[in-house]
């Protein structure tokens, strides 16, 4: 069977900060993929979506590393983008400006949709808990009822789907 691999690396990574292990920060995805599969699978891909912060040069500089780290291995890395919008502050009763980054939820599903399209995923794991994801996870169950969608939560995030 033709598995593929997606990861929303935020929402790893903030699972994996929870935990207060720092190594695993440095996780080998194309590794865990590879210890996923079943006999008589090919692994078509392995992709991790991330976003680059605009705000840390050090914490940025980690992150290129790891990027770099993980297609040495042939991981996929599809970058998004951080936004500053305004919105409503609580804390300080008017409109603030925060970090938000963009466009990785999309990218996780079209390039989902696209891989079912074009034949080259029977078995999608798809490694989040984020639940904009479960309109993806309807149409490909729909479209695609062969092919199987298999949810790989972080640790610590499935309460929060």
């Amino acid at each position: 069977m033709k598995v593929c691999v997606y990861i929303d690396g935020f929402n790893a990574y903030h699972a994996i900060e929870k935990l207060g292990e720092p190594i695993l920060k440095w996780l080998d995805y194309q590794s865990l993929a590879t210890a996923l599969l079943r006999d008589g699978d090919t692994l078509e891909r392995v992709v991790f979506y991330t976003a680059l912060n605009p705000w840390s040069a050090e914490k940025r500089a980690r992150h290129l590393n790891y990027i770099a780290a993980l297609k040495s291995t042939g991981v996929e890395v599809v970058e998004s983008i951080f936004t500053k919008p305004s919105k409503w502050c609580q804390k300080h009763g008017r409109y603030c400006k925060n970090f938000e980054e963009k466009q990785t939820d999309v990218a996780i599903a079209t390039d989902i949709l696209g891989d079912c399209y074009q034949g080259k995923a029977e078995r999608i794991l798809l490694v989040t808990a984020d639940s904009d994801q479960v309109p993806l996870v309807r149409h490909v169950r729909t479209v695609f009822p062969h092919n199987l969608v298999i949810l790989v939560a972080p640790p610590g995030r499935l309460s929060e789907a």
